[in-house]
């Protein structure tokens, strides 16, 4: 573990193997640590780089507010802190914005893209049903507290028994970051990118969806389907057995699906 000055933050970071630097993202109100099984399933072969994005670890904190810029800004700092001018990302849920804005912004800093359902919905007609659903979080939390709210969101996004799929301590690690993950929904849900932004991205892209995430919400098709049809040329992968933990839940067949991915895009 490491800490950088990023963007006029601190940003805690872990770097594991040797070879093309591979960054994760990870998504609101987990962290670093659930790419654990991840990395070592992938360090052999490239150099893996996890962190904790601000709000999260022990990086900085929020102060107020924040924006999908912000974390590009940060994103970006930490690559030129450790010396790295090129990156494949890897993005999961609002990770995957993080990334998608990142390639819009410093294009020649990515090498290519592989995105675990990304955060899409809110470029499209379903946003303000989703924000709705998303609504009962915070209704929960006043009711009832942390914990409720968590397992309200998460029951939502992965089915009933979704404890059981996490990391021992994970759940405990997501409640503790209830703060952070309040305050990115209410400033994510404002990056809507348009179709031809979302087009202008010209790199390799996998999109990766859990077979089992089809069968909880429409919604993750939908995103899934958006990628494909605004870039054509994406490269598109069902994980077996999976919902929207996808690394969690089936880490074997995810990194070897990110392995195969990148080994032809080096």
């Amino acid at each position: 573990m490491s800490i950088i000055k990023s963007n006029g933050i601190d940003i805690e970071y872990f770097i594991h193997g040797l070879g093309e630097p591979v960054i994760f993202v990870h998504g609101s109100s987990l962290d670093a640590s659930f790419y654990d099984e991840t990395t070592s399933l992938l360090e052999g072969d490239f150099k893996i780089i996890t962190y904790n994005r601000r709000g999260y670890g022990k990086s900085s904190r929020y102060k107020e507010t924040g924006t999908i810029g912000d974390q590009v800004e940060d994103l970006k700092g930490l690559m030129d802190g450790i010396g790295i001018k090129s990156a494949h990302l890897n993005g999961h849920s609002s990770g995957g914005a993080i990334c998608f804005a990142f390639a819009m912004k410093y294009p020649d800093m990515v090498q290519t893209i592989s995105l675990d359902e990304a955060m899409l919905w809110q470029s499209m007609p379903i946003a303000e049903e989703i924000i709705n659903a998303f609504a009962g979080v915070g209704e929960k939390y006043e009711r009832e507290g942390a914990k409720a709210a968590m397992c309200f969101a998460w029951e939502m996004m992965c089915g009933g028994d979704v404890y059981q799929r996490m990391p021992e301590g994970g759940f405990d690690r997501i409640i503790e970051n209830i703060g952070t993950y309040f305050i990115e929904i209410g400033a994510f849900v404002k990056w809507i990118p348009t179709r031809e932004e979302l087009s202008s991205v010209k790199i390799p892209i996998l999109s990766i969806i859990g077979e089992k995430s089809k069968e909880i919400h429409y919604a993750y098709q939908k995103q899934h389907d958006l990628v494909k049809e605004c870039l054509p040329h994406t490269i598109e992968y069902t994980l077996p057995n999976a919902t929207h933990l996808l690394f969690i839940e089936n880490p074997t067949d995810f990194a070897d699906a990110i392995k195969g991915f990148l080994k032809k895009n080096r």
